[in-house]
């Protein structure tokens, strides 16, 4: 060989080892992928003049031929739809490159010296990847074409089933084929083998990828959102972001020395010599449970709370002392528990963990480039050119590649790292005992003492993490932010439970494990199992009890009809309609969504006051779930520092500490609660002095109430514009019922007629489908407690409505946690109140007998000028868009399949938001009485300019930064729902009564997102010319 084709060689090898490495090709294919699910998310929120969306993936999926029409649509799209196919193309060409490479590789590894199978598997290999890039380039023909042809069209649907067929031949090759078939199906079968001997580390990094890498709306959107929140309106914030890579760092490093002990593990003899497991330890860590959970428990827990205390340690103790019996009660010495194969498996877990290992370090870079690749899109489209982040596409260009060489570069040098293999440890001290710890080999007596004191080590500090967040969780992740508590204490819980497999893998299982034919303790599934048994024998009130913060009795609330009165004789205003004065009668309905919701619900309401005072206090009353609730409180005046009103957001409260301290809470203080029943107190820093026991939503409200302090003052009956009078809905899981959380007293009796005279009310399951309840199938929570002797803060009073199931946990009400004066009731456990109504239409709908009939008697006495008449509106406001999408029926079904349908589907539309307010219109349609016919004139004129007396506000389908269902939003999504909240404004509204700035940020955006429904605009139109009318 020449020395040129010698050095082609060595440089060929280089870069194999490098940046064509099977590594760098696998990471930065799943980032191409990545690129192309985002950019698909963006291209189906594009509404065309059809009223129709399509998403890239559907018109190239393996239904093509059925979206043919999707190229029309987007030609006559105002949105560049070319322009993002384009860019999703080039990333699919990138990802064509990487599949191609890696499978030719994968071909000539299986097949071997079977050149016939090699070619075939090649010539497959090339025959997909011809399909693929035919389909790129007619796709990308068709984007760039004014008119795209309808025979070009199909001519696309077609190469994309030729692209699924040759995917469908090679799979069938690979996997059954003579050539590939036995060896690709042994090699599945190790990686699977491989994985269980590493699941520990598998369900860590399955943990993190999982809520970092899914593309899909909701829950799952939040830490991709918390991850943009590191760009914000002042810049980078650094502290995060360390404090992020900082933690996958040493996360990474742990799951290193836990791979590399399971994997030593595994390279031992078939025959199991391990000595029989002690029983001490289990009896020792008995013992210190009990210890810490008396000490701690003495001054807060009450009778119920010792339960889960006690069951905990009645697993602990059981399990050496029935291992006792039947260790005395053998006659011989156990038969040897299988465990001839694990050393051919030795390899395989070592493979495995190493791969796990670079598939961690490729995600501390993978999550974050994946956020932000649709804020990066948007701007190189010049979505974002009248908003704050106009002029910063190079920063976050910058941001996103650095990220993405992070993964690439990180995954290589790790794979290099852990792949190489390294001589036999020797001697002791610290770098041979480190030096041991990396390798996957089995270790010398002495070294494995060394590593056992390692073990310690890696004990101690994740236990000092976790017990770091149990006593002060606030601050820690108030100053880390919640990516970096997330990987924190998942490493740390992976840390300490590795050290338990690891210890306890030196004995023989005990017997009770033995009796179950196990080869060694399940800590992975007793992790599983024990916090199931649990929940099912946990009856701690106080575990999830609902604070009662304020040292001050339950308000006194007016009935309905005062507070009608009382605003029919205020200073609401009127105008003119159909030739008489009218009040117009405002009510609220926000609906739920977490702090999206609550978002989309201030940025609608602050409209109003921005456009008159007169649009404000028209409000009656608004109710809301969820975070829909969250919104609607936050206008209280009371210590609000930003007054309420116009100027009133959420960005005090809608950042990242909130999201911190829950998922603190979740995976500290309320896991160990939770499991062993011991409540650890927690320091109130930085927010408060207080030291007391706090669930995720104990951190979660006090943090909303020291950053937004209206939320710290007592829960009052006092109504405030633009809200009016507050009713939120919750739900208790208990009874079913619908629960409100209520300014007003919406009638008499009720409740309070179900006393046994003047003693207390039996405790008994709520019977919220009585004749006498309130509303059907509701309890009013202040009316069911009674004259309680401490209130509610409003933040605790909100999040009664807004606890999600998984996220966050029931409100305990009960007789052992309620303050003094309240009645014995049953127990409730309120969730959140969208599982009943997320819409919170159906309040108003439950209302509407009682006030229609005040609004008609008032209207009775009305004459038109010096007495107005009332005329009511619902102002629906949902955070969800797609009311502007035209959705076609599904049509028939096969029979078998219509029991089905029927089943899953029917109930669901009669829930709808859409069916709820069909029941408002017409329940709010007779409020004039026959003798008042300029009533009723009026009315018609008021329901003709807001159809069916109906303002929905909702943001409009238009490709943007998706919003997240939790806790936190970025400045991304903020400043999406705040340009839609003023789009919404403008619908409809005189173009003299806006600002010309205004109106040019928003020209060409259309105004169908509310529907067939009234807009936002023209609900704050009707105002333009209303004045104060004090009624006497």
């Amino acid at each position: 060989m020449s020395d040129a084709a010698a050095q082609r060689t060595a440089w060929g090898r280089r870069l194999r080892r490098g940046p064509f490495s099977s590594a760098a090709l696998g990471v930065l294919g799943l980032a191409a992928l990545l690129v192309i699910h985002e950019l698909d998310r963006l291209i189906a929120d594009v509404l065309t003049p059809s009223g129709r969306t399509h998403a890239l993936s559907e018109v190239t999926g393996v239904g093509a031929f059925f979206e043919t029409e999707a190229w029309g649509d987007w030609a006559g799209a105002d949105f560049p739809v070319g322009a993002l196919v384009v860019a999703s193309i080039v990333a699919d060409l990138v990802l064509v490159a990487c599949y191609a490479v890696l499978l030719l590789r994968l071909v000539d590894h299986v097949t071997g010296a079977d050149a016939a199978g090699r070619r075939v598997g090649r010539i497959l290999v090339g025959a997909l990847v011809a399909a693929d890039l035919l389909e790129d380039a007619l796709v990308v023909v068709l984007a760039l074409l004014p008119a795209p042809p309808v025979w070009l069209a199909v001519l696309q649907a077609a190469a994309s089933t030729l692209k699924f067929l040759a995917i469908l031949v090679f799979a069938v090759f690979a996997l059954l084929g003579r050539a590939m078939g036995a060896p690709a199906r042994a090699a599945l079968g190790r990686a699977w083998r491989g994985g269980y001997a590493q699941r520990l580390v598998a369900i860590a990094v399955g943990a993190i990828a999982a809520v970092s890498l899914i593309s899909a709306d909701g829950v799952l959107e939040q830490l991709p959102d918390a991850y943009r929140s590191w760009i914000g309106y002042d810049g980078l914030a650094l502290g995060p972001m360390a404090a992020t890579l900082f933690a996958f760092a040493a996360t990474g490093t742990g799951l290193f020395w836990l791979a590399r002990g399971r994997a030593r593990r595994y390279d031992g003899s078939g025959h199991d010599a391990r000595p029989p497991a002690p029983l001490a330890p289990w009896l020792l860590v008995a013992a210190v449970v009990a210890a810490l959970g008396v000490a701690l428990g003495i001054p807060q827990n009450r009778p119920a709370d010792w339960v889960p205390l006690g069951a905990f340690l009645a697993v602990l103790v059981a399990i050496p002392l029935v291992s006792l019996w039947l260790r005395r009660r053998a006659r011989h010495e156990p038969p040897p528990l299988r465990h001839a194969d694990i050393s051919d498996d030795a390899g395989t877990a070592r493979r495995a963990g190493d791969v796990l290992l670079a598939c961690w370090v490729a995600l501390a870079g993978l999550g974050p480039f994946k956020a932000f690749v649709a804020p990066l899109a948007l701007e190189a489209v010049g979505d974002y050119d009248h908003s704050r982040f106009a002029g910063s596409l190079a920063g976050t260009s910058a941001l996103t590649a650095g990220y993405l060489v992070l993964a690439v570069v990180g995954a290589v040098l790790t794979r290099r790292a852990t792949g190489r293999d390294r001589p036999a440890a020797t001697g002791t001290g610290i770098r041979p005992t480190l030096e041991a710890a990396a390798q996957a080999t089995a270790v010398s007596a002495e070294q494995q003492r060394m590593l056992d004191r390692l073990g310690i080590g890696v004990l101690a500090v994740s236990g000092a993490v976790v017990a770091a967040f149990l006593v002060w969780p606030m601050a820690i992740s108030a100053v880390v932010g919640p990516a970096a508590v997330l990987v924190l204490l998942a490493g740390a819980w992976t840390g300490i439970l590795g050290w338990l497999i690891l210890a306890l893998g030196h004995h023989r299982p005990l017997e009770v494990f033995q009796a179950l034919r196990l080869r060694s303790a399940p800590v992975v599934t007793l992790l599983v199992v024990l916090p199931m048994v649990a929940a099912l024998v946990q009856n701690a009130p106080s575990l999830h009890a609902v604070r009662f913060p304020v040292d001050r009795p339950l308000p006194d609330r007016p009935p309905l009809a005062e507070a009608y009165g009382d605003w029919y004789a205020g200073d609401s205003c009127t105008t003119e309609i159909g030739g008489v004065r009218v009040k117009p009668l405002v009510l609220v309905a926000a609906e739920g969504g977490g702090i999206r919701a609550a978002t989309w619900t201030v940025d609608v309401l602050r409209e109003l006051p921005r456009a008159s005072d007169c649009a404000a206090d028209a409000v009656f009353a608004s109710t809301g779930a969820s975070g829909g609730s969250i919104g609607l409180a936050s206008f209280r005046t009371e210590g609000n520092a930003r007054g309420g009103g116009a100027a009133q957001s959420t960005i005090d409260f809608g950042g990242d500490d909130a999201l911190a301290a829950d998922l603190a809470g979740l995976l500290a203080g309320d896991l160990v609660a939770g499991v062993s029943g011991i409540r650890v107190p927690s320091s109130g820093a930085p927010h408060t002095d207080e030291w007391a026991w706090r669930d995720r939503t104990g951190l979660q409200e006090t943090t909303w109430e020291s950053q937004a302090p209206q939320f710290a003052e007592p829960f009052d009956a006092e109504p405030v514009a633009p809200t009016g009078y507050l009713v939120l809905g919750s739900t208790d899981s208990a009874s079913l019922c619908k629960v409100l959380v209520s300014q007003l007293d919406l009638t008499s009796g009720g409740w309070t007629q179900t006393d046994a005279g003047d003693g207390a009310q039996p405790a008994a399951s709520p019977d919220c489908t009585a004749r006498r309840s309130e509303l059907a199938g509701t309890i009013d929570l202040l009316d069911y407690l009674g004259a309680c002797e401490a209130d509610l803060s409003w933040a605790s009073a909100a999040e009664l409505s807004a606890r999600f199931p998984f996220v966050s946990p029931s409100g305990r009400i009960s007789p052992a946690t309620l303050p003094a004066g309240c009645r014995q009731v049953a127990e409730l456990q309120l969730v959140d109140g969208g599982l009943t109504d997320n819409s919170a239409v159906g309040t108003w709908v439950d209302i509407a007998p009682a006030l229609t009939a005040l609004i008609r008697a008032s209207n009775a006495g009305a004459d038109g000028d010096e007495r107005p008449y009332v005329l009511p509106v619902l102002l629906f406001a949902t955070n969800e868009p797609g009311t502007d999408v035209l959705v076609a029926p599904d049509g028939t079904r096969p029979e078998a399949l219509v029991p089905f349908a029927a089943l899953l589907g029917a109930k669901g539309t009669q829930t709808s938001p859409a069916a709820w307010l069909r029941r408002a219109s017409d329940a709010y349609q007779q409020v004039c009485p026959p003798s008042a016919p300029d009533c009723t004139a009026a009315l018609v004129a008021w329901r003709g300019a807001l159809p069916g007396g109906i303002v929905v506000a909702s943001p409009s389908t238009s490709p943007a930064v998706s919003v997240p269902l939790g806790w936190s939003l970025s400045s991304f999504s903020r400043s999406r729902l705040r340009f839609e909240a003023t789009g919404q404004a403008l619908c409809g509204r005189d173009p003299t009564a806006v600002p010309a700035a205004t109106l040019a940020a928003h020209a060409g955006e259309p105004c169908t997102a509310s529907g067939e429904w009234g807009m936002l605009g023209e609900l704050l139109d009707a105002f333009d010319d209303a004045t104060p009318h004090p009624v006497s």
